[in-house]
Formats: structure tokens, C-alpha cells, sequence
């Protein structure tokens, strides 16, 4: 019989040693679908993120050429200190391009230089046009 309650304790140690081991494990498994279920959150707000930011992106783009359809680029005019390159501009559109009454008809938003200054370089003038046929009739001189 001894040998017997010998067997049946050893038999209740190895079940006791495996139900801790089936409970750390389960515990681990628990830890292990919390990091899962976290890690999936914090990916799906990651994808999230970056698909607002694509949108932001191609809605930024679309306003700045909406907002530059105004807009008309002028080279190789000569740059001088304290200009204005409006009026500057309006000379240019009714000398150069032969466009009537320019000055007093085409009104610009604001004309300025493009770049850094180099003494070397004529910077280009971008000019926005408060109406759009002011522009498209320079355009087309």
C-alpha cells in the first residue's frame, strides 16, 4: 500500500506541477493576444494616420494649383533695388507685350520676386491676377 500512496502523491505533484505550468502558460497567452490585439490598434491608427496625411496632401496640392491658376510667371526683366514689381509688371505687360491700357484696365493681387537675391541672376517675377480673362489675355500676347 505504501508503494501505492507513494505513486498517487507523486501522480498529485505532477498534476499540481502541470497545472502551474498550464496556468503560466495560459497567463503568457493572455499577455501574448494583449500585445497582439495592441499592436494590431496602434497599427490600424498608424494606417490611419498615413491615409488623413495623403488626403491632407492632395488637398494641399489641389488648393496651391487652384490658388496658382492666377498666377503668371515673368522672366529676364531687369531687377533694380526698392522695386515695385507690380507696376513694374503693368509697364512690362503694356510696353513689351502690346497690351492696351494695361495699367489702368489689369488688376494684379501682388507681384514679387521668386529665389534668394544674387547679384549675378535676374530673379523671375510671379504675378497673381485679381481676375482670371486679365490673365489668359496676357497669357496669350
Amino acid at each position: 500500500m505504501n508503494n501505492f500512496e507513494t505513486r498517487i502523491k507523486e501522480l498529485e505533484k505532477s498534476c499540481d506541477f502541470t497545472g502551474n505550468m498550464i496556468e503560466n502558460l495560459t497567463k503568457k497567452q493572455s499577455e501574448l493576444d494583449s500585445t497582439i490585439k495592441s499592436t494590431c490598434n496602434s497599427q490600424n491608427r498608424e494606417d490611419s494616420a498615413i491615409l488623413q496625411e495623403q488626403k491632407l496632401q492632395e488637398e494641399i496640392t489641389d488648393l496651391k494649383c487652384r490658388s496658382m491658376r492666377e498666377n503668371l510667371l515673368f522672366f529676364q526683366i531687369p531687377e533694380e533695388k526698392d522695386e515695385q514689381c507690380d507696376k513694374k509688371i503693368l509697364e512690362f505687360i503694356e510696353k513689351r507685350l502690346h497690351v492696351q491700357n494695361a495699367q489702368s484696365e489689369i488688376k494684379l493681387h501682388r507681384a514679387h520676386r521668386i529665389g534668394r537675391y544674387q547679384p549675378n541672376k535676374v530673379r523671375p517675377i510671379v504675378a497673381k491676377f485679381a481676375y482670371y480673362p486679365d490673365k489668359e489675355r496676357v497669357r496669350k500676347e
